[in-house]
Parts: structure tokens; sequence; C-alpha cells
């Protein structure tokens, strides 16, 4: 996780009796903002409790009446003794077995009743330097916040920790480590060894380790309860639609008798770094993406956050920026050794301050990458090594990314706002309101010059290193060759990289469109209208979020009209904008796009090329004009789809690693009953597949297809219209949609599972089961109710699969039914498991099926699964990027609109009645499919079914 530093604590030597130990006991922690003349926002009520207790409480209304509550407990993975390694984590699971007024299991069925999804609304976290509960509760009602406190409280000092309960959750942590077992942790571990050698950090990835997870008993565990849960080491977080202080009316009450007695644990002794010098790690292993990075560590620096800090941190972080510019140029320049490449600084667990460059590389060009990534790194640490330009670029990106802030600041959701309060404390920081940030940042960049910046970079690559990290598939050097290469990259002669500033030309499309259909839905509040290229265009105008523009582009047929017998191409439309448009480059469009706002992203839908977009109003013309380039005048350059091919052919490979990969990789394909446009591409596809590939299939699709435009947000109509009437109104005549027909298959039912292979660890295996439903326009209702059939499955596996037989730490149901093709869909519930219960959980499913169909469920299990689903939705409908979706394509398929406009009421109108028959009429024996994902090493046994 990023949260890598928390607040400095003095200790107290309390008096020595006898031939007792020294007990140390915590001072409360005092807040960032009383040691720094930097003032936090007024909009936060900070307190804290005579116990030494602290609380952060602030109103926000974002979504309307939703509270969302977080215990930061200052205590994680770092702090555990060796015989503690992984239980920081397992506590944080301990936290629903059980405490002093809940039983076991039950708090999650009263947060699911309070209307929360667990693991969306209900979560908690674990990481080196701390350990978060999260309660996201959908109505600030009185009596739900102090269930919710309750709960809060019942953690934090409650917990009954009883060896029965302890032994049912080991499996589902070892289901968690087992999960995520594999060589991107392998490349992390080696990481922090490589950064942190010598010091306690290098040894405490939160998850811990087999064989202690394996072995140990509960009281090592306990005894980190005692240390370190104690309420000079807590902070309680509110944001929520309420009144601040009566709230803190109700933390006092429930927390302000919270005592622990016990001796306090103590902060650990974090070491220094080790002066190793250059140092090279090679790591390699079958489904690794080649990548090369250098570091540089200093001792941490825990320096207080005020005006001076803060104008040495913003130096060294403009330094940062300007580096990550020159290598995203070079990433783009022809011939490039590596497809990405970035620069950055932190302060990182207490342990060192670090610095790094790190590149996505090409395997081969491991010697290139790294003299271009040195070269850099001696270029902005040259005494003229930053130019005034160079600051100016990056000033004015940073400027724009604070305004955009200040100005949604209203906008900002609680959840959000808490987590930012979490940051906050766990990096022992003032929190600063949005506002606040952008004066501050005038202020102080006034005072900071190009010599400042290059003085920064200087210190930043300063102290130990590089530490020298290549990582991939397989070796292709040694650390003797790197440490060569290394000395001769220190050698060649660097010069400054310019780039010549450039206006933006892509400013007309021609004579704006003509508006010739118009049409205002009143009761979803948009406007639907049709240019006479037929181009068309939904505009909906919202206050959701201050200065958002949310911008979608549904354009051709997608992979409705690939053929279904070759591999599939579909994923080159992510390579579309890769080379940027023609007559002007990726850096200079870098240059030029400095101190704007925008984002782009395309995928491929089943009946239509997507691109979602993301501004402010006052960048919309420009975004827009991006956009409408892109589609008339792509540079389809061949390194730049190269670049793209390298990303992906990294990433192919690591799917092979897990079961939870291979099912990705493979489920679509089998789904559609070998249907290959839904084939994810295998290596193979993609050194196959050449920059004229892609272009045969997008540039018809750009050139005519059916383009339907959606603007969503802080903009209006008026001027969303004329701006996509001079740009997408005035390309040539466009084709009109047709709806789809094409006929899938679902898979036809086998006896046994069918059974893929994973490269990864022997104890890690998958489950998967699917039947076939219908499409959701042939009954929108009907989808709604499956919808509900899937949260309470969801529920039931979680109880028994998770809860009561710790087979899984991943369990889940779904239903899918297909807005695109007529009659296809399914329901789908599976779990990672070990290999040898697998055929526990066909089991365990067919039981729940067929106890579904025997009675109805239950009204309070009923309402633990509708509750959540309404409030999610009442949540979603908030945002610009809910109607953005539910609007996109719109007028080619109108039913979806209907579909909006009853899905509250239609999901509320569902009875426990409709329940049954739905796991009745449609989780037939004899339509089931059945899927398994075992290791390579395992020998096939047929499943016999119960």
């Amino acid at each position: 996780m990023a949260g890598w530093t928390i607040a400095a604590r003095a200790l107290a030597i309390l008096a020595l009796t006898g031939s007792a130990a020294p007990a140390l006991a915590m001072q409360p922690a005092s807040w960032a903002q009383d040691r720094s003349d930097i003032k936090a926002s007024k909009a936060v009520l900070f307190g804290t409790l005579p116990n030494g207790m602290r609380y952060a409480v602030m109103r926000g209304t974002v979504p309307p009446g939703r509270v969302s509550l977080r215990l930061r407990i200052d205590a994680g993975s770092i702090d555990e003794s060796e015989n503690q390694r992984g239980l920081a984590h397992f506590l944080e699971h301990m936290a629903f077995r059980g405490s002093k007024h809940v039983e076991s299991g039950e708090a999650l069925r009263i947060l699911e009743r309070l209307g929360l999804a667990v693991g969306a609304d209900a979560n908690a976290s674990t990481d080196f330097t701390q350990t978060v509960y999260k309660f996201d509760i959908p109505s600030a009602d009185s009596a739900k916040l102090d269930t919710a406190l309750m709960l809060m409280r019942e953690t934090a000092s409650e917990l009954t920790l009883t060896d029965s309960a302890f032994e049912a959750e080991r499996p589902v942590v070892l289901s968690e480590e087992r999960g995520g077992a594999g060589p991107n942790r392998d490349r992390a571990q080696a990481d922090l060894d490589l950064l942190f050698h010598g010091q306690r950090a290098a040894t405490r990835l939160p998850i811990g380790t087999v064989e202690l997870l394996s072995k140990t008993g509960p009281e090592p565990l306990r005894k980190f309860y005692r240390d370190y849960y104690r309420p000079e080491r807590a902070t309680l977080i509110a944001v929520g639609d309420f009144d601040p202080k009566e709230i803190e009316t109700k933390i006092k009450a429930r927390f302000a008798d919270w005592k622990n007695t016990a001796p306090a644990g103590a902060d650990p002794d974090y070491g220094k770094p080790i002066q190793k010098g250059p140092t090279v790690r090679i790591v390699t292993a079958p489904g690794l993406s080649s990548q090369l990075s250098l570091a540089w560590t200093r001792p941490y620096d825990d320096s207080p956050r005020d005006k001076a800090r803060l104008r040495q941190r913003g130096a060294a972080a403009l330094a940062m920026n300007i580096l990550s510019r020159r290598l995203y140029a070079l990433a783009s320049s022809d011939n490039s050794p590596f497809a990405s490449a970035a620069a950055g600084i932190s302060n990182q667990l207490h342990s060192a301050q670090v610095t790094t460059i790190g590149a996505l590389i090409k395997p081969d060009q491991w010697q290139r990458a790294l003299q271009a990534l040195v070269v850099a790194e001696r270029q902005i640490t040259a005494p003229s090594g930053v130019s005034q330009a160079d600051l100016d670029t990056a000033i004015a990106a940073n400027r724009a990314n604070l305004q955009t802030r200040a100005a949604s600041a209203a906008s900002r959701p609680s959840n959000q706002l808490a987590d930012g309060l979490v940051a906050s404390v766990n990096e022992d920081d003032v929190f600063t309101a949005d506002t606040d940030d952008l004066v501050l940042f005038e202020e102080i960049i006034k005072t900071i010059t190009p010599e400042d910046v290059a003085a920064a970079a200087r210190a930043a690559f300063s102290g130990d290193g590089p530490l020298i990290m290549l990582s991939g598939p397989a070796a292709t050097a040694t650390e003797a060759d790197v440490k060569k290469a290394l000395a001769e990259a220190e050698t060649v002669s660097t010069s400054a990289i310019q780039v010549t500033a450039k206006s933006w030309p892509f400013t007309n499309f021609g004579t704006p469109g003509k508006i010739v259909d118009r049409k205002y839905v009143g009761d979803l509040d948009f406007t639907a209208l049709r240019f006479a290229n037929g181009v068309r265009l939904n505009v909906k105008h919202t206050d959701l979020v201050k200065d958002q523009v949310v911008i979608s582009l549904r354009f051709g047929t997608g992979r409705a009209t690939m053929p279904k017998d070759k591999a599939s191409i579909d994923w080159t439309i992510g390579t579309w904008t890769a080379g940027g448009l023609k007559g002007i480059s990726l850096a200079e469009m870098q240059q030029i796009f400095a101190g704007k706002v925008h984002g782009e992203s395309a995928t491929t839908g089943d009946d239509a090329f997507l691109v979602a977009a993301a501004t402010r109003p006052e960048d919309a013309e420009l975004e827009l004009q991006l956009l409408a380039a892109y589609m008339t005048a792509p540079a389809w350059r061949g390194d730049a789809f190269d670049r793209a091919r390298t990303v992906l052919a990294g990433v192919i490979p690591q799917l092979d690693t897990s079961p939870g990969g291979v099912l990705r990789r493979e489920l679509g394909l089998l789904l559609h009953s070998g249907d290959r446009r839904w084939q994810a591409p295998t290596t193979a596809d993609v050194a196959a597949t050449h920059v004229e590939d892609a272009r045969a299939l997008i540039d018809p699709q750009l050139a005519t297809g059916a383009l339907e435009v959606t603007i969503v947000g802080d903009i209006t109509s008026e001027r969303a219209t004329a701006l996509v009437a001079s740009t997408f109104g005035a390309l040539p005549l466009r084709r009109t949609y047709a709806r789809i027909s094409d006929p899938v298959a679902f898979p036809r039912p086998s006896p046994d599972p069918v059974t893929l292979r994973h490269g990864g660890r022997p104890d890690q295996g998958l489950a998967f089961v699917a039947w076939p439903i219908p499409d959701l326009y042939s009954d929108p209702q009907r989808a709604r109710i499956l919808d509900l059939l899937a949260a309470v499955v969801s529920q039931r596996l979680f109880d028994q699969v998770r809860v009561a037989q710790g087979a899984s730490y991943s369990t889940k149901a779904n239903s899918d039914p297909s807005a695109i093709h007529p009659g296809y869909g399914y329901f789908a519930a599976y779990a990672e498991t070990p290999p040898d219960k697998v055929q526990s959980f066909y089991d365990t499913l067919d039981g729940i099926i067929a106890d579904l169909k025997a009675k109805e469920v239950s009204a309070d299990e009923f309402a633990r699964a509708r509750t959540p689903i309404l409030e999610q939705l009442a949540s979603a409908k908030r945002t610009n990027a809910y109607w953005a979706a539910r609007l996109s394509g719109s007028q080619a398929e109108p039913r979806q609109l209907e579909v909006a406009r009853t899905g509250e009421n239609g999901m509320k109108a569902v009875t426990p009645a409709d329940i049954r028959k739905a796991a009745q009429d449609y989780l037939d024996p004899a339509h089931i499919w059945r899927l398994r994902v075992l290791p390579r090493a395992l020998p096939v046994a047929p499943a016999q079914p119960k």
C-alpha cells in the first residue's frame, strides 16, 4: 500500500519496581498541525480524548445522507516481532470472529442490515504501518451510527480472540496468502530486501509467512492486540452528512472509557540504510514482466511538514515531474528501449527516503534502457539540468491539478475525504483544504527557481546507490554484466533534452454540424440530438461534481462484425492512440497539454468501440478536439504500436501463474462456445499482429462507423452541443446503428468439469460453475431478480465456504444477462480454493441451490442481500460516471433508458418468492457447466457429482 510513514511518538519510561522490566507507555500522539506553521482545514473538528485516542470529524454531504467511518490503529506488520509475522493482518480478520458483545460472524450480518456491502462498504486493510477498519454507511440515522460505532469499539478493545475462532480463521488467512502468491509478490519481496537490506522492513510483508501462519498459536496474536490496540494508538475518523458536534458526542460516549492497562508495545528499531554502494539484484520467474529500476536510499526524513520543509519537498517533486516527462518523451521516441518509465521520491516504512527510476523494458534492450535511465539522471542533476521552460511546464501541470481539486472540493465524496484523513494521519501530515493547498502552492512556487529544482534533484540522487533491480521471465544478464553496463553508461556524454514548443493544430474540422433532431427527455433530464452527418449526442448537465465533465464515445461495431474463427485482435483498440497524431509527436502533445486536465482510454465492446474521457469545463473544447483528431488523424506510428505490444506481451504470461489469471484468460472463449471473438490474445497472437492489422480493423470504423457522443457534468447543454457540432458534427457522413442479431451460444453441460491448468503453486486451485440465463431486455425485471439471487448465493458462499469451512478467501456469485446478444447470459459462482477442496465447493453450492429451491429465504437474509444493492444504486446515481454509462448508446438502444428508469422500483418489487422461483427456473442441474483450474503437477481425477 502507498502509506509509508506514521507519526513520531514520544515514549515515557515509567518508574521501575523491583527487578521488573521497564514498562513503556505511549504519550498521546499530537496532531501534525500542532507542530507546523501550516493550518489544518477548518472544516475538520480535531480532538483527543483523555485516554489519548484522537478523532477527526468532518461534515460531508456527497452523497447526501451517507457516513464514512474509519478506525485507524497505529500498528502494522512492521511492528510485529519475529514470531508474529503476518499476525497484524490475521488480527484484522479476527475483528469479525467474535467480541464481548457480538458473536462470531454476527458483525457482518449487522453491517448488511445497515445496508453495507461486505468488501465494498465494510472492509479492513493492513499494511506495514497501520491497520484500518472502514464502514461506509448509507444513512446518517442516529441509531445506525450508534451501531456502527459500537462495532468499531468492539474491534478496538473487546475482541475475544478465542482458540476456536483463531483456528477457524487460520485457513481463510492462508487462502488469502495462497491467492496472492506468485512471481509479482516474489519480486516485491526482493525489492524490499534490496532497498532495506539489514533493516526490519525487508522482512515484514503484511501477509506474513506460510510457515508461521500454519503453525503459530493464538497467544502471539493476543499479545499484539494487547500491545498495539490501545487508545493512544487509535484515531477515529468520521465524515458524512451530520452535525460534527453530535458525532463528537457519540465518539466520546463510546470510547472515553476505553483503557488498556497492559504494558504498551514499543516502536521497533527500524534501522538505517546500510551503505551497500552500487548493487544489482536479478529476479527471474515465468510470468514476470521485464522491468528495470534504479534506486537511491538515504536516512528516513521524519522532519515535520512546515512551509520550509514543504518548499524542499516541492522542489524535489517538481524535479521528479520534469524527469518523468523527459522519460515519457524518451519512451515515445523512435526505437526506444522501454515502453514506459517514470521517477519518484518518497519516505518509506520509517526506514529510508527512496528515489526510484523505473521502466518497463524490452527484454533484449536492458543495456540501452540502463544507459538511457542513467543519462536521464545525470542530465537533471547537472548544474544547468533544469531550464525555466522545464519548470514552467511542471508548475502548469501541478497548478491544473490543484485548481481542479479546489474547484471540486465541495463535491468530494465522504469516503474520499475519510481516506484522505487516514492518509494524513499515517504520514503525520497536516490535513489541509483543497482551496488552501492551491493558495499555499502559489505562495511557495514563487520562490522556487530552476537552480533550486536541480539542487533538489542532486539531493534526491545522493545517498546509497544505485540499487539496480532487473527482472523478467528469464535471465538476460548477470550481475557482473549489469555493473559493467552501469560503468559504461556513466561515461556517456549527455546533452539536455529539447522539445520545441508547438501550437495545437487540430482546431478546425470543417463546417459545424447542423442539428436535424432534438429531444428533451424530461424524467431523466437530458437532451438527445442528432446531427446531419448521423452523429448522435446525449447531453446532461449536472452539479454532482463541480468542474468535472465526463465524455463517452461509442463508434463502429466493436466485436460484433469480427470473424468468429480467427484470433481476435480487438485488443489493438488500446494501441489506437499510442502513436499520437499526424504531424505532432507525443512529446510535443505533452508540452501542449501541460496545465490541461484530460484523460482518455479505449476498450472494445460487443457492439461498439468505447472511449471514456474526463476533463474540466475550461478544457472541454480541447478534449473534444483531441478526441476528434484521434478519429481523423491518428499517426499509427509503428514504434508506438510496438511499445504497446511490449506492455501486453509482458502481461500475458502473468496470467498463467495463478488460477485466477488462467480463468480470466480462458473464460470468455469457453462461455461463448469457442467463438474466438472472445478469445484472449496469446503472446504468439500479439507477436504476429502488426500496426497494419490494427489499422485495417479500426480505420474504417473511425472514418464512417456509427458514432454516439455522451457528455455529462458541469457544462451547459448549449455549450456541449456547440463544441460537438464544431468537432464530431463537422465530420463526414456516418453509418447508422443496426441492432445486433448475432446469436451467441452458452457451452453445453458436461459430466465432468472442464479442467484448465496453471503454472503457479501446487496448493492453488479454483472452482467455477455457470448456468445459462436469458438476455437482459427480454425481461429486465427477471434480470433484477437474478441479481438479487446472486447476492443471496454470495452471502451463503461466504458463510459456508469461507467462514464455516475456511476453504476460500474469495467467493462470489453474479448474474450477467447480455444487453447485446438476444437469448444469451449466464449466472455464475466461483471460489479460489485448494485443489482438494474443489469438489467440496461443488457440493456446497449444490446444497445452497437445493435449499433455495426448496424454501423461501428468510426476511432477514432477503433484506441483508437487497439493502446493499439499493444503497449502491442510489449512491451510483449521484455520480457523473453512472449517467454517462446509462445514456451512452441510448439512442441506438432506447430500451436501456427504461431499465434505468425502473431499476430502483423494480428491485424494491422483488420478493422472496421471486428468488425461490428464479432458482427453480434457471439453476437447473441439467444445464450446469463446471470448470476447475488445477496446478499442472496435479493428476486429474474425474470429479464425482454429489
